[in-house]
């Protein structure tokens, strides 16, 4: 790899020089270190502050550079991202933060926004971060590391994507397709804007569809188990703007994410099929009302439906089963949950630099219904699907979710350059029964020295509910345990009685050096994490005699705790040329190491781009290390030539350049394949 790197590394010297003699060549690069520095940011306080001085850690990213890195999808991001990574499960990318990552492939930790409406879906809180969310469409994006359920509730756990849509008041339409020959992935994006006397139009419409990889999964590498992801992704944004001098600010949208793929590996049996597969479906509708009453007050209102759906088919049959030559037989099941919100926030600035923001929450989420049915043929899933009719499912009581925060913003008087930030949230949940309440406390000081110094340090707190998935599957075990048991109360005081938030908190100290060319910042952090939710198995003698096995979930009495260090570096090698990179390093204490299982706890990545006068280029080194188990490391070299000077926008790009073999641990062992060497090739047209 290495000395694979030495020719480019040449190359790219040369270039430099190159570019930087060219006469009357322009800098792609418009802002300035000092003005980097002061890049507008939002999520981790909902008041927009210079990113120097924002009271967590977040990373910005515009629409230019994600086109310079050839990205297209938050998962892609995320291992390109401080503290960020992504890993598979399932057929499922899933975010790891810090050292510590969601369980199996729901991915319910992160919270993402899109223009401030929570894109989760309904069922279990399942983050969006793959090809449904196209980021071609989208302006800027900050994403935030560590826990914000003061501001946000729950789901805000390891962190928080906000993503902004490309929205604005100028008319425009864009067009872009990309391909790639590796897997006959495609994508075609269409986006526009359009200002009437009826208020402002925005819409984007997005589809990718891509074959299977099919590549053996370790660590035996069977015939019996490919990795098959073919995926076909759907995404619509709809958004409605109207102003009124008096009335305020109206926002009216519609988006639907849509995306059905393989399962992967689908590690039951050490097993997978290419019938295998998953739907996750996820439309929202919303009404919006901002009002600005004068320079201090400001109030809004949202109301929010989310209709989700998560159907899959899976095989029951084991490895064992296939090779004794066996029927193959499958799982088919249907889930669709609703969920509404209300919001209310009311802002208040007190001063030119003080603000008080107080809002409430109310959410009601059900489970609509669905179907369950097993032991279906290959020959019964090519049919009609009439068999569900006598498998329905019925609709669920109800979970009621209420929050409460007040957050407190004031540059102090009485030190000068000290900014602090501080909140609290009450939340509390109900189903039939069952109920919890959580207190989410957060607060951090910021001191700005001088221009060149700034230190940080911070304690923030977050929760994860227990929601329907966890609730109605508890009440299904304890309904299956009371018809079938032979011991019906100790089979049941097997089961959770109630359930609790799971809770994780930080604790974060931060230095950050800026003095032209270069930005340092670094990063200490602590974190611990209670009462985690976990699925757990419950074994009991059923009346004819035979053991049998149900799941069902449990707070875990174990507590988890991670510490660690990120160092970040920003350096302009010249007007043309910006070098970006970070190393982080996560620890978990011995009693931890279940928290940190599969993930790689040392990062770095080194991100080099310049300007060539014709075109832009990039270069991107992945290092991922410190996995426990038997995978090493894992390492990529990608590379992006881009061109956004006029209407016409294209880039190439190579992924894994040196086509290194690199696998996803899983449980200790060699899991899931990640892609060889992948080109792509994108065109994007801006027709007015």
């Amino acid at each position: 790899m290495i000395r694979g790197a030495l020719p480019l590394l040449a190359l790219v010297l040369g270039l430099i020089v190159i570019s930087d003699s060219a006469n009357g060549a322009e800098s792609i690069f418009d802002l300035s270190l000092e003005e980097l520095g002061e890049v507008s940011v939002s999520v981790s306080s909902k008041v927009d502050l210079p990113m120097s001085l924002s009271p967590a850690s977040v990373s910005v990213f515009d629409h230019r550079q994600l086109y310079q890195s050839g990205i297209h999808q938050l998962a892609d991001l995320a291992d390109i991202t401080p503290a960020y990574a992504s890993y598979s499960i399932f057929g499922e990318r899933v975010l790891e933060t810090r050292g510590q990552k969601a369980g199996s492939f729901e991915n319910n930790k992160h919270l993402v926004l899109l223009d401030g409406i929570r894109l989760n879906h309904a069922r279990a809180n399942k983050a969006p971060i793959e090809n449904e969310l196209p980021l071609w469409a989208m302006d800027k994006l900050q994403i935030l590391r560590g826990p914000a359920s003061a501001l946000y509730g729950q789901s805000a756990f390891y962190g928080v994507v906000s993503v902004d849509s490309m929205f604005s008041e100028t008319d425009d339409l864009s067009g872009e397709v990309t391909y790639s020959p590796q897997n006959e992935g495609a994508r075609l994006n269409l986006m526009g804007n359009l200002h009437t006397a009826l208020g402002h139009s925005y819409l984007v419409y997005s589809q990718f569809d891509k074959e299977s990889n099919n590549a053996f999964v370790g660590p035996e590498f069977s015939i019996y188990q490919q990795y098959y992801d073919v995926q076909d992704a759907n995404f619509v944004y709809a958004r409605q703007y109207f102003n009124h001098d008096h009335l305020g600010a109206f926002s009216l949208g519609y988006i639907e994410l849509e995306r059905q793929s393989g399962l992967g590996e689908h590690w039951v049996g050490d097993f997978s099929t290419p019938e295998n597969n998953i739907l996750w479906s996820t439309e929202v509708i919303y009404l919006q009302w901002n009002k600005k009453w004068n320079a201090r007050w400001n109030s809004s209102l949202k109301w929010v439906n989310n209709n989700s759906v998560e159907q899959g088919t899976a095989t029951n049959s084991n490895r064992e089963q296939a090779i004794d030559g066996e029927p193959i037989t499958f799982n088919q099941y249907r889930v669709d949950v609703r969920s509404q919100l209300i919001e209310a926030e009311l802002s208040w600035q007190m001063g030119e630099r003080e603000s008080l923001i107080a809002g409430l929450s109310v959410e009601q989420r059900q489970d609509l219904g669905g179907f369950f049915v097993a032991d279906l043929s290959v020959d019964q899933l090519a049919g009609n699907g009439s068999h569900r009719a006598d498998s329905e499912r019925a609709k669920s009581d109800k979970v009621l979710y209420q929050g409460a925060y007040l957050q407190y913003y004031s540059l102090l008087s009485f030190w000068e350059n000290l900014h602090l930030t501080a909140g609290l949230r009450y939340d509390k949940g109900e189903y039939l029964d069952d109920d919890f309440s959580q207190w989410s406390p957060r607060i951090a000081l910021v001191k700005q020295f001088n221009p060149n110094w700034t230190a940080k340090a911070s304690y923030s707190s977050a929760f994860r509910s227990p929601g329907l998935k966890e609730y109605l599957l508890n009440a299904e075990t304890k309904g299956y345990i009371a018809d079938h048991a032979l011991s019906v109360d100790i089979a049941l005081g097997k089961v959770s009685e109630s359930l609790n938030a799971e809770t994780f908190e930080s604790t974060e100290l931060s230095f950050v050096y800026q003095d032209s060319p270069v930005i340092v910042k670094l990063n200490g952090f602590y974190n611990q994490t209670k009462n985690a939710l976990d699925g757990q198995t419950i074994m009991f003698i059923d009346k004819q005699g035979d053991l049998v096995s149900k799941n069902s979930f449990s707070n875990s009495s174990q507590d988890y705790s991670v510490y660690g260090a990120e160092i970040e570096l920003e350096w302009r090698l010249s007007p043309l040329w910006h070098l970006t990179g970070f190393i982080s390093q996560a620890f978990s204490y011995d009693d931890s190491k279940l928290a940190t299982m599969d993930v790689a706890k040392f990062k770095s990545n080194l991100s080099l781009t310049g300007d060539l006068s014709w075109a832009t280029l990039n270069f991107n080194q992945r290092y991922h290390g410190d996995i426990d188990g038997d995978v090493d490391n894992i390492s990529t070299f990608d590379t992006t030539l881009s061109d956004q000077r006029s209407a016409l926008n294209w880039y190439i790009k190579v992924a894994n350049l040196f086509n290194e073999q690199n696998y996803y641990p899983v449980n200790g062992a060699v899991g899931n394949p990640m892609p060889e060497r992948t080109f792509e090739f994108g065109l994007a047209y801006k027709f007015k």
